[in-house]
């Protein structure tokens, strides 16, 4: 994976193992119900927050999506959290910080 230029907020780290990055894409596929507003889509992770179960994913061609895994398969669609953002460039001004 080619590290991108944006600079990330504070505790956030880039996912350059493709172990690791595996692993929590198929977490987020487990967790995701019917309903869930990136059901069906495809997302790649691109960082984790270091002390949050915080996770930012591509979706698509520029939207990334921060999302707070539950570590359960969920039923309801507003879980597991997430925020879409237009662009990494865009979520990285919010600091990290979800709503």
């Amino acid at each position: 994976m080619n590290v991108i230029s944006t600079e990330l907020p504070g505790g956030w780290r880039w996912v350059v193992d493709p172990q690791e990055r595996r692993s929590l894409e198929l977490e987020l596929a487990r967790e995701m119900p019917p309903k869930h507003l990136l059901f069906g889509r495809s997302a790649r992770l691109l960082a984790r927050h270091e002390r949050r179960d915080d996770f930012l994913f591509r979706v698509g061609e520029n939207e990334v999506a921060q999302v707070h895994l539950t570590w359960t398969a969920e039923t309801d669609p507003f879980f597991p959290h997430t925020e879409l953002h237009p662009s990494l460039e865009g979520w990285a001004r919010t600091g990290g910080i979800m709503s």
